[in-house]
């Protein structure tokens, strides 16, 4: 066996040992995939369409963000949205839509009230895309929802709330006019168990 055949032998294992302790030692990752639809969000507001306020009811489809991973609680952790779908209708009949409008970041934090993790306060900056009696609407500030969470994904129970006061929509593509205005909206979080023996059908 040849002396440059004797030095790769020995040399190819120490590499290989080098890597293997590279990835043991390499830090745990800080972000995690937060599938918002885990525990079926609905939506209950009021949406004031060319001067006359509707109510609405809306039920959430697959979402998704992205959310630091914990560390401590009195650090913030940051999230970032990437997709979100909810559904329904108006008290005209109309239907009515809302998801993210891409043309904008919505992001959000969640900082723990105590000295654990959860607890909570949620505070999340929607900038929406909505769509209803054949418009397609976006706003210029972001809809800001907050309320204490108790999991990543909240738990059946949790809720935010519209606490940036209203917010107004201007048809997608143009500055204006304001043709509606999102005046009040609440986010429940209800048991994906509880919901689906609801929605069972009785023999």
């Amino acid at each position: 066996m040849s002396k440059a055949m004797l030095r790769m032998i020995v040399i190819v294992p120490a590499v290989l040992v080098i890597l293997a302790a590279g990835v043991a030692t390499a830090p745990a990752a800080t972000q995690l995939l937060w599938c918002h639809n885990t525990n079926f969000p609905s939506c209950l507001g009021t949406l004031s369409v060319a001067g006359t306020d509707l109510s609405y009811s809306m039920s959430g489809s697959p979402s998704l963000a992205m959310v630091d991973g914990f560390t401590d609680p009195g650090t913030t952790r940051n999230v970032t949205w990437s997709n979100l779908n909810m559904n329904g209708t108006t008290a005209n009949g109309d239907s009515i839509t809302a998801t993210l409008d891409t043309s904008r970041q919505s992001s959000g934090t969640i900082l723990s009230v105590g000295n654990t993790e959860f607890p909570a306060t949620a505070t999340m900056r929607f900038f929406f895309r909505m769509e209803t009696a054949g418009m397609r609407l976006v706003s210029d500030t972001p809809a800001v929802f907050q309320g204490i969470i108790h999991s990543v994904p909240p738990s059946p129970g949790d809720s935010l709330t519209l606490i940036s006061g209203p917010v107004d929509f201007h048809p997608e593509g143009a500055s204006g006019p304001v043709v509606a205005t999102l005046k009040q909206a609440t986010v429940d979080f209800n048991d994906p168990k509880a919901s689906s023996a609801s929605s069972a059908p009785s023999h």
